[in-house]
């Protein structure tokens, strides 16, 4: 048996957005198991999701521009289902409790959760694939059923189809008889 040639993992798109270039080099090492974009401000983030599609989202709550939660209900609108979450100096449970009511899944305290982070992400990304899989299958699913239902539908057409026609025949001898005894 011949050996398989290993095809290398594209690696998944992480939009960051963090205004502190300290945290930067964390994120880097952290998540470099990514494809990783990193913009400072909602305003630059708004521009990169314009620009092409990211697989999750790591936010920090304070941005120069805008809060991180705000950013999250605006990203929560254009992708409902990507993972997010917030890696911030932001120790606040008030500001945690803001930041999951906007749609993240997961807050991270910067710099020391970065690695955790990147395991929790990983983990949200197997979780949506598995959502996507799952509705792929119920697609599958409903697309068969639908199939079945027409074939049902087309059989039941061909049987009745002799008989139809005979009637059809018959109705055609009926008017022709009506015409020439009319026409009598």
């Amino acid at each position: 048996m011949e050996n398989a040639e290993q095809v290398p993992a594209v690696k998944r798109s992480v939009l960051c957005v963090q205004p502190k270039q300290d945290f930067h080099s964390a994120l880097q090492r952290a998540l470099s198991q990514f494809c990783l974009t990193t913009v400072p401000s909602a305003r630059d983030a708004l521009t990169a999701l314009n620009a092409g599609a990211f697989e999750a989202y790591v936010l920090d709550f304070w941005l120069p521009d805008w809060s991180g939660a705000n950013l999250c209900r605006e990203i929560r609108q254009t992708d409902p289902h990507a993972p997010i979450c917030f890696f911030t100096s932001a120790d606040s449970l008030e500001l945690k409790q803001r930041a999951i009511r906007a749609g993240a899944q997961a807050y991270f305290l910067a710099p020391d959760g970065a690695h955790a982070l990147a395991g929790k992400i990983r983990l949200l990304l197997q979780y949506a694939d598995l959502r996507a899989l799952r509705a792929k299958l119920e697609l599958e699913r409903a697309v068969h059923q639908d199939l079945e239902r027409q074939a049902a539908m087309a059989t039941l057409q061909s049987e009745r189809a002799p008989q139809r026609a005979a009637e059809a025949l018959e109705r055609r001898a009926k008017i022709r008889a009506s015409k020439a005894f009319v026409e009598a």
